[in-house]
């Protein structure tokens, strides 16, 4: 049998220029998934690190609305221990303690505010970081402490608010207005021959427990050493 020489020459050509033409266009889908996983991971890199920067910030946050928390917590105690202190020497407040006194008297007439930010938070909401955190409890937990700040910050208002009420209604009387108005000095013996400043006193251990704030600052410190673990 004889063998067509340019045939086979020709199918010889065609198979390699076939194989060739299928090997190149392989080389070619594989740079293309190549890079395209590349540009992933690259994405993926940048975003994390993002991330992180985004988290630090939180932590920044977290640890000056500790303290703020932290602060609020021992306003809270200070007052009730001031307002028991007036109580437990009511008749007779030559037998306090001077010291006690000066620390003590002019606490039930003042108000103290405090300052929560939020501000990290936000940009991590806004600008969807909070979604592409690996660790979705870490998320939760984050977002279940700027939860609890809020709520720390709404009881010290109400705190205030309820105070207020009653410091309101103990100005209100003429003689107390007028005592203080010209006294140089607060004698809790005169004022509270007034029902109306042993009310303010009686009331400002029963508005709240500082409980609540000590609680919330406990749950912040575990946050700050959870994205401690992520970050580091």
């Amino acid at each position: 049998m004889k063998i067509n020489l340019a045939k086979k020459v020709k199918h010889i050509t065609t198979e390699y220029k076939l194989g060739d033409f299928f090997r190149n266009l392989i080389a070619v889908i594989l740079g293309i998934v190549i890079t395209f996983m590349g540009n992933d991971m690259i994405t993926e890199h940048n975003t994390q690190k993002e991330v992180k920067k985004a988290l630090l910030l939180v932590k920044s946050e977290l640890l000056l609305n500790r303290e703020q928390i932290n602060g609020m917590g021992e306003q809270v105690t200070l007052e009730q221990r001031g307002a028991h202190y007036l109580l437990n020497h009511k008749g007779r407040m030559k037998e306090a303690s001077q010291d006690s006194l000066n620390q003590y008297v002019l606490l039930p007439l003042q108000l103290y505010s405090f300052s929560i930010m939020n501000d990290a938070m936000e940009m991590l909401k806004s600008s969807a970081l909070i979604q592409k955190i690996d660790d979705k409890e870490l998320a939760m937990q984050i977002i279940k402490t700027y939860g609890g700040i809020k709520t720390a910050q709404e009881c010290f208002l109400f705190f205030n608010a309820t105070k207020k009420e009653f410091q309101d209604t103990f100005a209100a009387v003429p003689e107390i207005k007028r005592y203080l108005t010209e006294s140089k000095v607060i004698d809790w013996d005169f004022l509270f021959k007034h029902l109306e400043a042993v009310s303010l006193i009686n009331q400002i251990p029963q508005i709240q427990s500082p409980d609540i704030y000590y609680a919330n600052i406990k749950l912040i410190d575990e946050t700050i050493a959870a994205i401690d673990n992520v970050c580091n």
